[in-house]
């Protein structure tokens, strides 16, 4: 009796010490999990900071862009008054040129303020992208499904089987499950915010014509940048010769979809766009 109860406690420590074995185990294991998830974390805030850092650069060097291109188109503005154009004038190859480059400039800087915005969230440890996996970048306005991964870089299939070059650091995956490559609406969607300094009409009631001409194009230069989407312009009825050059001037205006009569044809609807 006194043997087996010998071995029993013998057996008893033996499973002692194996327990207390596994325990140390699993409380290692449990430590380097924790030092795994802090390191991803750690490695994710900096990949978040640097984005940031490039994104807060490409900002402001849009808005200097911005600003030198304005003074230009200014400069430009004053020069074409002294030297009294006639109503019928075309822009010149280096007007279009600078109205196109305020185009992108513009777009430059509202894809940037988006991108600054969606950076300022809290940092998510997520799994690892994969080719096939379903993405969407929500700053970018970007939804599709990744065809390669190539270092910190992915080529996302889009709409209509568009592909675009996104950095990884933007994307994530999409909620909603594999993304429609039929849809109409565009993979990318860049709008531009709406400045609340700028005026959404123009009073050209006692100018002369030229003076209309010139004052339009300059209001529609600041109502295109600033984000409007539709101005009036008004100029009374009179003899008809300020109407005439005012919808002459909106109508060969780069940034003008359309415009129609407004106010029993005293004003004038213009569409941007």
């Amino acid at each position: 009796a006194e043997r087996r109860a010998a071995e029993a406690l013998e057996g008893a420590r033996v499973e002692a010490r194996e327990a207390e074995r596994l325990a140390a185990e699993a409380a290692a294991r449990e430590a380097e999990l924790r030092e795994e998830i802090e390191a991803v974390r750690a490695s994710a805030a900096e990949e978040r900071r640097r984005a940031v850092d490039a994104a807060e650069r490409e900002l402001g060097e849009a808005r200097a862009e911005l600003r030198q291109l304005r003074d230009e188109i200014r400069a430009a503005r004053k020069r074409e008054r002294e030297r009294r154009r006639t109503a019928a004038a075309e822009a010149s190859p280096a007007e279009r040129e600078r109205d196109r480059r305020l185009g992108a400039a513009s777009t430059r800087a509202a894809r940037a303020e988006r991108a600054l915005r969606s950076l300022d969230e809290p940092v998510e440890t997520r799994a690892p992208l994969t080719e096939g996996d379903p993405v969407e970048a929500p700053e970018l306005g970007i939804r599709g499904t990744i065809a390669r991964l190539e270092d910190d870089e992915a080529e996302v299939l889009g709409p209509g089987g568009t592909r675009i070059r996104v950095p990884v650091a933007h994307l994530r995956p999409d909620p909603r499950g594999r993304a429609r490559v039929e849809r109409e609406e565009p993979a990318v969607r860049v709008q531009a915010a709406a400045r609340s300094d700028v005026s959404d009409e123009l009073d050209v009631r006692g100018l002369r014509p030229q003076e209309a001409r010139e004052a339009v194009r300059s209001f529609v230069d600041d109502a295109a940048l600033a984000g409007l989407r539709q101005v009036r312009v008004v100029h009374g009825r009179g003899t008809g010769a300020l109407r005439s050059a005012v919808r002459g001037e909106l109508a060969s205006h780069h940034l003008v979809s359309g415009q129609e009569s407004d106010s029993a044809d005293g004003a004038t609807l213009v569409h941007l766009g």
